[in-house]
């Protein structure tokens, strides 16, 4: 029998369900702290058992009734737990006919969570049952195998220390701000089929990418105020504070990333191991395509009726840059990964991918030029597809090249 899935709130379940003293963000059910049953002398742990009176059992069909009709999912009960807070779970419980029960709680961005059990409240140690990789969504879930027969296990969801959490809004002052997205760690396809319209040579062939380690990426391109902030001065052709910065070769990108870097540890702000960098090709069009493997981030847009909704290009542009964030963002939330202004890569640049499978690949090791990608406001649609890529010496800049900040770690 397949059961539905629901996203409840343990309060609201027809469980009754104990809140210890010294808790403070609830309050006791029972009067007399001493009255409760024998978890109820234990600071913050909650409980939740089948209640034994009649109306509470009319009340969980009731409830569950209720809750089935606007139920969105597909094979049974979620239990929803409060991160970092242990609940106990009693059988006899009914939640699935397979024996399985889905934990749901609110997706903080963690770095990643971790599930712990434990078989006694009195005595053991927690035991860590599984690491559970963060997801995009706003809730996560976990299905958990549950036992038959009458037993009580407690379960605890932990956040794992993200050292990155403190940097997705950086303060410069002055009140001018940088703000960073947090990419997750995965693996996609690098270049495009020979089959893409428009597609160039240099695209391929196409290489399975492993990107290890979560990273952040600005969520703009460096804008003219940032810019000035940093460096002190402004070489851009088209003049405002929300403008890209442009006109910035690859040697000043590095230096404006190691001056940021600078500041941030002497602040304190930075980790120990990380630094302001510019993205690797692979990171930048990783992000670019945010789990897609079309054309655009948006869809392939086979006669580009759609891309002047995400980019200033050629036909829209007005022969200029724009304020950064203008435009419709992709499924991570960055912006003016298609067009504005073409943004500079850490690697030199090569006619050709590797193939096959890599993990983090750095580009060439030794080079001339460096990668460039994005497209810019002087530029065909077609050149500002997620694989397209070009070519720049490190010494030049031009009015239509700016770049973005990563932060990485380079242990």
């Amino acid at each position: 029998m397949i059961l539905p899935i629901f996203y409840i709130d343990l309060q609201l379940l027809p469980f009754k369900l104990d809140h210890m003293p010294g808790d403070s963000k609830s309050k006791s059910p029972h009067p007399n702290p001493g009255s409760g049953n024998r978890f109820s002398n234990r600071p913050g742990w909650k409980r939740v058992c089948m209640g034994r009176a009649p109306a509470r059992l009319l009340l969980f069909v009731v409830s569950c009734l209720a809750l089935a009709a606007i139920s969105v999912g597909a094979f049974g009960q979620s239990v929803s737990v409060a991160v970092d807070e242990a609940v106990a779970l009693s059988r006899p419980i009914k939640f699935l006919e397979n024996g399985r029960l889905q934990l749901a709680w609110v997706n903080e961005g963690a770095l990643g969570y971790e599930l712990f059990r434990r078989e006694q409240l009195e005595r053991g140690s927690w035991v860590k049952v599984v690491d559970l990789n963060p997801v995009m969504e706003s809730v996560q879930t976990y299905d958990l195998a549950v036992e038959a027969g009458p037993s009580t296990a407690f379960y605890q969801i932990r956040k794992i220390p993200d050292p990155l959490a403190s940097l997705q809004t950086l303060d410069l002052g002055d009140g001018i701000t940088m703000e960073f997205v947090r990419i997750p760690s995965g693996t996609f396809i690098m270049g495009s089929p020979q089959s893409e319209t428009h597609r160039e040579s240099d695209e391929g062939p196409l290489t399975e990418v492993t990107i290890s380690e979560r990273f952040l990426l600005g969520k703009y391109e460096v804008t003219q105020a940032q810019w000035e902030w940093v460096m002190g001065t402004n070489p851009s052709r088209f003049k405002g504070d929300q403008l890209p910065v442009e006109r910035v070769s690859w040697n000043l990108a590095v230096a404006f990333c190691e001056r940021l870097t600078e500041r941030e540890r002497e602040s304190g702000r930075l980790p120990e191991g990380y630094a302001f960098t510019l993205p690797t090709e692979a990171q930048r069009e990783y992000a670019c395509r945010a789990g897609t493997q079309n054309r655009f981030y948006f869809g392939d847009d086979p006669d580009y009726g759609h891309l002047a909704q995400y980019a200033w290009y050629w036909t829209n542009s007005g022969s200029r840059t724009h304020p950064v964030g203008e435009k419709e963002p992709n499924a991570w939330g960055l912006y003016d990964m298609h067009g504005n202004v073409w943004e500079w890569c850490l690697d030199f640049y090569a006619n050709a991918y590797p193939g096959g499978s890599v993990i983090d690949p750095p580009g060439p090791e030794t080079g001339a030029a460096r990668v460039i990608r994005g497209g810019g406001w002087e530029d065909f649609a077609r050149d500002c597809r997620s694989a397209c890529r070009l070519r720049a010496w490190p010494g030049n800049s031009f009015s239509y090249l700016g770049f973005r900040v990563a932060v990485q770690n380079l242990k």
